[in-house]
This record gives C-alpha cells, structure tokens and sequence, in this order.
C-alpha cells in the first residue's frame, strides 16, 4: 500500500544517508592512510640507504705497488697517501694491501 511503500522509500533514503555518511569516513580514512603510507614509505627508503651504505654496494681494494713515482704510503684503515709532482693525495679504500702482500694474499 501507500504507507507501506513510503516507508520504504524513507528507510531507503536513511540508508542511503548513511551510505554517504560512511563513503566520506571512509574517503578520508583512504586520505590520511595514503599520507602515512608516503610517510613509511620514505622511511623505508631511507633505512634501506642507509643499510645498503653500511654493507657497502661496491667494495673497492688497492694493492701498494713498488716503484719510484708516483710514491705511495699505505696508512691505517684503507687510506693511501700517494706523492706527485710535489703534491700530496690521500684515497680511501675498503682494504688496502701494502706492497709486501703477496698474490695470495689479494686474490687468495
């Protein structure tokens, strides 16, 4: 009947406040959870940067050779102090062999 059906129509039209009510909580819950995931997401990338340095990408060795120039000095810690034309360089390796070291010792 006529009441019958609009109080159908009326439950419909609460329903569908409701539903539109929950799509904007929703919605903004969608927003603010993208902006946590930008966030997280950054961080992430950093601590992934950061471990990738600490493991080191490339490893990079030199081996002190004998000779006359350019003259180079092995230091403490992968550091090579290298003499030419007057001027001084200083490098740093991840491992640095000394000119005694054998090919056993580099390669071995």
């Amino acid at each position: 009947t006529k009441a019958a059906a609009q109080c159908r129509v009326e439950a419909a039209q609460e329903d569908a406040q409701e539903n539109k009510e929950l799509l904007s909580r929703l919605r903004e819950q969608v927003c603010e959870l993208e902006a946590k995931l930008v966030v997280a997401e950054n961080v992430r990338r950093s601590l992934h940067n950061q471990m990738q340095e600490l493991k080191g990408n490339i490893r990079i060795f030199t081996r002190v050779r004998p000779g006359a120039e350019p003259a180079m000095l092995l230091g403490s810690d992968g550091e090579v102090e290298m003499s030419l034309n007057d001027a001084t360089h200083k490098f740093k390796f991840d491992l640095a062999f000394a000119q005694s070291s054998s090919q056993e010792d580099v390669f071995g």
